[in-house]
């Protein structure tokens, strides 16, 4: 049974540049950067073929439908409706899919009263990654922004971006002969480099000089005792250091990550669940103090059971899951630290 909920965390490490290169995103991924940032299709993976429906309940007693879902053969939602309290629907997606069931290629969006409000396509090449994604206003066809995405066998070399038709920057990206990421350059809509980013290290002991519109990022991997580590270090153009370390098993499962800002404290960390870990922690620092956490914690089915989140060391929210013999989630019951945030959410399934 698949888990019911997913979720999808993009952290930036506090103090960084606003600036990213975000060239090391998966094709899938950049594709579906457009309709991610809807935060609706994406907060819920169920069985296969079923509608779902989701009530809300209150403390005082208050109890009403908050949306319906519904999943096509292989559990990938293709509607999902929000309602109001009042029982009226607020807004509603559509997810259309290839042939396979698996990958989207249309979201549709509407209004509450069904009339559509736009619209993204995805468009995939003979390799099966990502090559052009475009979002439309309303039901007509004026186009307010596309990506187009140019490869070389699988690496990504060019990345097109418009806002209502018209070019308003360009990525580039350079390898070295083995393939692994030597330099990422954008150009604005003029042509004009505005930033670029570096992948290569000084020798040992070398001072490291910032450059104009330039990040370095220097990459490197270790042994460790159970598996190995891989570590990457970029300096903006402002001389800021970021460091960032990630370790795996042998069999190359992530197992934590962490980053750190220029005097070696604490930006964040994380420890992911695995085989042998059952839970989830990311953690989240200022000047090496920390600030929040969030953390979930599994059955041995790999199914949540808990999950919370602190502020400054104090408990913000908790929730606890319930389940049927099928395994799918029937009730989560979030209890927060303001009474009138608590709710419970209650899940039924109907076969189509």
């Amino acid at each position: 049974m698949k888990n019911l909920l997913t979720s999808i965390f993009v952290t930036l490490c506090l103090g960084m540049s606003a600036q990213q290169d975000y060239g090391y995103l998966s094709n899938q991924s950049m594709c579906s950067l457009f309709y991610l940032s809807g935060g609706y299709i994406r907060n819920y993976e169920m069985p296969d073929n079923v509608e779902v429906k989701v009530f809300t309940s209150r403390k005082n007693g208050e109890k009403h439908l908050n949306s319906v879902i519904k999943t096509n053969q292989k559990g990938k939602v293709t509607e999902h409706t929000m309602f109001r309290k009042s029982g009226k629907p607020s807004k509603s997606f559509m997810a259309i899919y290839n042939s396979e069931g698996n990958r989207i290629t249309e979201i549709i969006h509407n209004d509450a009263k069904g009339e559509q409000k736009g619209r993204q396509i995805f468009e995939f090449g003979t390799n099966n990654k990502c090559s052009k994604s475009v979002s439309y206003k309303k039901s007509n066809d004026k186009e307010i922004a596309r990506q187009e995405y140019k490869y070389n066998n699988d690496l990504l070399i060019e990345q097109l971006v418009f806002k209502k038709g018209k070019l308003s920057k360009r990525m580039e990206y350079r390898y070295f002969d083995d393939g692994s990421k030597k330099e990422t350059i954008h150009y604005n809509k003029k042509g004009k480099i505005k930033h670029s980013w570096v992948y290569q290290c000084k020798p040992e002991g070398e001072a490291v000089k910032p450059h104009k519109d330039t990040t370095e990022i220097c990459k490197w991997s270790d042994q460790t005792g159970e598996g190995f580590m891989k570590a990457q270090r970029t300096i903006n153009e402002k001389g800021k250091v970021i460091t960032y370390y990630y370790y795996y098993t042998m069999d190359s499962v992530l197992v934590s990550y962490k980053c750190l800002d220029s005097q070696n404290r604490l930006n964040y960390e994380s420890i992911m669940k695995t085989k042998i870990n059952s839970f989830y922690s990311f953690k989240s620092y200022k000047k090496g103090v920390l600030l929040s956490e969030n953390r979930t914690d599994y059955d041995q089915d790999g199914r949540m059971q808990k999950s919370s989140h602190t502020w400054k060391g104090k408990q913000s929210w908790e929730e606890s899951y319930v389940y049927d013999s099928d395994g799918k989630v029937i009730s989560i019951n979030h209890n927060a630290a303001k009474e009138k945030s608590s709710y419970l959410r209650e899940f039924e399934y109907i076969s189509l």
